[in-house]
């Protein structure tokens, strides 16, 4: 355990994971809420499938916010672990597993959700 994490070399990487991971977050939020309002206003105006694929888009945006989320979980977790408030087998290999799982899901979210809409 790092006895002083304010002094470690971790602690920059920590806030440079957590300012990106909730920056991207609620970047994905925003844009997803201002496709939605647009689909609700401009209703009438699209077609059925271009409706469609944007709700598409709309889901994988606010999956991948749910992966930002993990990712600041993650972070959170490494530094209860740091500072032995919590201490788990478990929870330290979830942190790393967790960034795995992120990089990994995400251009699958976005190859299954934006993929072009067939009906």
């Amino acid at each position: 355990a790092i006895l002083n994490l304010t002094n470690s070399l971790a602690a920059p990487a920590i806030i440079w994971t957590i300012l990106t991971a909730a920056t991207m977050s609620l970047l994905n939020l925003v844009v997803g809420r201002a496709i939605f309002r647009f689909l609700n206003d401009q209703s009438h105006h699209i077609s059925k499938r271009t409706r469609a694929s944007h709700e598409q888009f709309v889901v994988a945006l606010s999956i991948q916010a749910v992966l930002g989320q993990l990712i600041l979980f993650a972070a959170l977790s490494y530094v209860l672990g740091q500072f032995d408030i919590v201490r788990s087998p478990v929870m330290e290999y979830s942190i790393h597993m967790v960034s795995e799982f992120c990089i990994a899901a995400s251009p699958l979210i976005t190859l299954f959700y934006v993929m072009p809409y067939k009906k």
